[in-house]
């Protein structure tokens, strides 16, 4: 099990009506604190056909399930290709990072078989996409062991259930035993995943931490955000994590397609943003003025200022200042903090704010554990089943935990059975502040 940060640059696509798609792939490198993303490659399309079907081979900018999606055609393209064009479908498979891309997936997934579902993505991690596990490992020495077995474990609840979809066909027609448990423990446990296309190049969206691969891991997954990119929600600083087997602070994920203005990017009514789930409303991160943050790239970009990884201390520091900077809020960074191993575990999420005036400002984690606070608002305990974990939260004097019911209005899809943990800081609470809650086992 490796211990060092793992940068993976993967081929991403970025497209807008006025620019014509491209397709950069960038090698998989390691990250030393301070040093920036090293790229070391871009690629274009060998003809309009090509240029046009590369474009959609990598969506990691769009989450999990469009990953998936533009995995799985890419991969059975390639093989009706190949025999006709070898050139090209040798290429295709070469193209720096290609093979890689499987990685996104894997560190995506948690201990607790969720995903983290970022977008306009599914939180299962048993769907028909784990197939694209199995047709890559045909195709890669150095990752076949990795994703083969990732494959079979994740698609037995299929199977098990009802092998009726597209997925299973194309496990079955790829299908190795190669592998086993030993091979995806030798991952590293940190991994950041940076874009490579057009004006995201080079910017770290996404990142995870577990303490190690076994079934009863800690992990922790967060995200910068893009409110811009097709799909994407003003999510930025969110995140989601797995302790003692269950999943405890979780994204909502895709929402209802049909409902008005859905891809029409805007927090006015019947816009993308103003439906909950798409909202910073409705993700684990802040909420200033009761406000969504800025959409834009530009405005939801995720600075990585420094990343720290060892077997008992993994740290990641985002700056998250532009996504609120119309708010008055002069600086935001959060640190993400996976510490310990074992039941010693603890998620840390720090808050380092300044503001340029008093201004109300919500903390949120969304969660389906039942919750209590302690007397004094100080103690949360989340309880699921007979599993149980505690968050404490620091902060100035008077600053508690306090709970809502997620219950957003019609036409707004209903939601059962979610608890928004938050810590509310009146005007007169806020300006320059630090807020530190931290999850561990009861």
């Amino acid at each position: 099990m490796s211990t060092a940060p793992l940068l993976v640059t993967h081929p991403l696509y970025y497209t807008t009506s006025t620019k014509e798609r491209q397709l950069r792939g960038t090698h998989m490198g390691r990250l030393v604190p301070g040093l920036k993303v090293w790229q070391v490659g871009k690629f274009r399309g060998l003809t309009s056909l090509t240029s046009l079907i590369r474009s959609d081979i990598m969506p990691g900018l769009l989450g999990t399930t469009y990953w998936g999606y533009a995995t799985k055609y890419a991969l059975v393209l390639i093989d009706a290709v190949a025999p006709l064009l070898p050139s090209v479908g040798n290429d295709w498979v070469n193209t720096p990072g290609f093979l890689d891309t499987g990685l996104f997936r894997l560190h995506h997934t948690g201990p607790a078989n969720r995903t983290f579902n970022w977008a306009d993505a599914s939180e299962s991690s048993s769907d028909e996409f784990i197939a694209d596990y199995m047709l890559l490992s045909q195709k890669t020495d150095t990752l076949r062991n990795v994703y083969a077995y990732q494959a079979r474990r994740q698609m037995t609840p299929i199977v098990e259930a009802s092998c009726q979809s597209a997925g299973c066909a194309l496990m079955l027609l790829a299908f190795t035993d190669a592998g086993s448990h030993t091979d995806v423990a030798n991952q590293p446990t940190t991994a950041y995943f940076s874009m490579g296309t057009m004006e995201f190049a080079n910017r770290t969206i996404v990142g995870s931490m577990r303490t190690s691969w076994d079934d009863n891991a800690t992990w922790l997954a967060f995200r910068g955000g893009d409110g811009e990119a097709n799909h994407n929600d003003l999510d930025a600083g969110s995140f989601v994590f797995d302790m003692q087997g269950y999943h405890w602070a979780i994204d909502f994920g895709a929402g209802n397609y049909g409902l008005p203005g859905y891809f029409d990017k805007g927090t006015k009514p019947n816009q993308r943003y103003s439906w909950y789930r798409k909202s910073t409303r409705g993700h684990n991160t802040w909420c200033f003025n009761g406000s969504d943050s800025d959409v834009g790239n530009s405005d939801q970009d995720m600075n990585a200022l420094s990343f720290i990884s060892s077997q008992s201390d993994r740290q990641a520091t985002i700056d998250l200042t532009s996504a609120y900077a119309k708010y008055g809020v002069k600086k935001l960074e959060r640190t993400f903090h996976l510490n310990g191993t074992g039941v010693d575990a603890r998620v840390i999420i720090s808050d380092v704010i300044q503001t340029s005036g008093k201004l109300p400002m919500e903390w949120t984690m969304n969660t389906r554990a039942n919750v209590t606070l302690s007397s004094d608002g100080l103690t949360a305990t989340l309880v699921s089943g007979n599993i149980s974990i505690k968050g404490q939260l620091t902060a100035s004097s008077g600053i508690v935990f306090t709970t809502k019911t997620v219950n957003p209005a019609p036409p707004n899809e209903k939601i059962n059975g979610v608890t928004r943990l938050m810590v509310c800081l009146s005007a007169a609470q806020s300006e320059d502040t630090t807020v530190l809650v931290q999850f561990q086992s009861a």
